[in-house]
């Protein structure tokens, strides 16, 4: 089975449970520690933007404020001739956003690699987490950082709550002449395609998910053999994992748009579909995005 390459393909360690440094005073103190013991930082807004610090920079300068440095993980790097794990840190807050930079939407991060568009996405996700889960949902007292970042516990009753990860699918839907499927969304700009996805109910399997989801937005029935597994995503916006189907009809009917997320959807041939492209009577799914990676692929003949 061909992988489709998701929005972060790179190796880094994911979060080790405990920091064993001073996140926190690495970012309010930087001066104090040797260049060796810099961090990678990545500084997020939590609504899905990022500023990507200069080469010149080696931690991100700001003025007084509420800000957090939470620790990612770290990354295999070469230091002075050595190979270590570099830390991987990001930086928030609620003022954050307020700061005059030039931020860049993470879907957009053309100069980003794959394992900083995966730790940006990762970090917007915990940044957006800790924004948010303030207070203990059970008593009512302060929520602190906990675990390295990846958690927050309460202060008066010791509840532990960890940051939400919404399970979806999205599925290359194909016929048996090799035409896909695209459809366009109410709420996008005019012209805009895209693959049809949807969020996993409690109590379903992920395959009755894009059952249920091509036959409620496009009207199409899909039996449980017609659907195979490709990929996984992280997608930042706000907090999904995009589980990656293919699904292949034969001789399949016009597609009927429900008109209450998909005003209309339609078969493309690869000819097709490049020379809409090509007039600009569509756009293709935004940069990043696992759908750009299923449509590249089928265009490339991968799929």
């Amino acid at each position: 089975m061909q992988i489709i390459p998701p929005l972060g393909a790179g190796h880094w360690e994911q979060n080790l449970s405990h920091a064993t440094i001073d996140w926190q005073q690495l970012f309010s103190q930087p001066n104090q520690w040797q260049a060796e013991h810099y961090a990678s930082f990545f500084v997020v807004d939590g609504r899905g933007n990022y500023w990507l610090p200069s080469a010149s920079e080696v931690t991100p300068r700001f003025a007084a404020g509420e800000y957090r440095a939470v620790y990612l993980g770290s990354v295999e790097t070469t230091v002075s001739q050595a190979t270590r794990m570099l830390p991987q840190v990001v930086v928030f807050g609620r003022q954050i956003a307020q700061i005059k930079l030039p931020w860049t939407p993470i879907r957009d991060g053309k100069q980003l690699t794959p394992t900083q568009a995966q730790l940006y996405s990762a970090g917007n996700g915990l940044a957006a987490f800790h924004l948010e889960y303030r207070f203990c949902h059970l008593c009512g007292g302060k929520l602190a950082i906990s675990e390295g970042g990846w958690s927050r516990t309460c202060q008066q009753c010791h509840l532990t709550v960890y940051p939400r990860q919404d399970p979806a699918v999205i599925t290359a839907i194909l016929d048996d002449t090799g035409r896909m499927l695209l459809a366009h969304n109410v709420a996008w700009p005019a012209g805009r395609v895209s693959l049809i996805a949807g969020y996993v109910n409690m109590g379903e399997a992920a395959e009755q998910t894009v059952a249920r989801e091509i036959y409620e937005e496009v009207g199409l029935i899909v039996k449980p053999t017609e659907i195979s597994y490709l990929t996984t995503q992280t997608w930042p916006f706000p907090r999904s994992l995009m589980l990656a189907y293919k699904v292949v009809l034969t001789n399949p009917p016009d597609p009927q748009a429900d008109g209450l997320e998909i005003s209309w959807a339609r078969w493309y041939s690869p000819e097709e579909y490049i020379e809409a492209i090509t007039t600009k009577e569509i756009s293709g799914p935004v940069n990043r995005s696992v759908a750009a990676a299923l449509v590249k692929a089928w265009l490339e003949g991968s799929l």
